[in-house]
């Protein structure tokens, strides 16, 4: 993915879709939890963070974006990570870096 972004930039809607796209890998429109972490360590990288995102963190943030409680997410579920829910989201993930010690990398 080359260079990190900045944090506090939100992922744009086009970058979410063909994130969404590699990772629904049945085609089914629904992203299961492996599938939905794997995405969520794509978005990691892309920030700079080094280390793996926590378990409990992952499933946290799977919790709070499956909308309609069917243990999935659908693309609607993940575009929301580039609006209004962003700045919660950075914020989590600000706080898993602090945590692990590790650094934004410019």
């Amino acid at each position: 993915m080359g260079s990190s972004t900045s944090i506090a930039e939100a992922p744009d809607a086009d970058e979410l879709k063909a994130l969404f796209d590699k990772h629904d890998v049945s085609g089914s429109g629904q992203l299961e939890r492996p599938e939905a972490f794997a995405l969520l360590e794509d978005l990691r990288i892309k920030y700079g963070m080094t280390e793996p995102l926590p378990q409990d963190f992952k499933e946290s943030v799977f919790q709070d974006f499956d909308k309609e409680n069917i243990g999935s997410w659908n693309w609607h579920d993940v575009r929301l990570m580039s609006g209004d829910a962003w700045p919660g989201l950075r914020r989590r993930l600000q706080r898993v870096r602090v945590r692990g010690g590790q650094r934004h990398h410019r």
